[in-house]
């Protein structure tokens, strides 16, 4: 299993790496987070709470502290 992570960066890869906003990004992020759970997975057990939640500021923490090389690079 490929993390959430990992599986936005190949969607993003897929898609022929456009650049992607960090709406675009938290979005995907959310659509990934779904797909898992339809497969009964859960590689992000905190994202997915907060989700739940609804706690837009933990979510903004999340994404941009992945350092996808696109938003946020090291």
């Amino acid at each position: 299993m490929a993390g959430l992570r990992g599986e936005v960066r190949e969607r993003r890869k897929t898609a022929g790496y456009p650049k992607w906003s960090y709406e675009t990004t938290r979005n995907v992020c959310l659509e990934v987070n779904r797909y898992f759970a339809k497969l009964g997975e859960n590689p992000t057990p905190r994202f997915r709470e907060e989700i739940k939640k609804r706690n837009n500021s933990y979510i903004r923490q999340w994404v941009m502290g992945c350092h996808f090389d696109w938003l946020n690079p090291r």
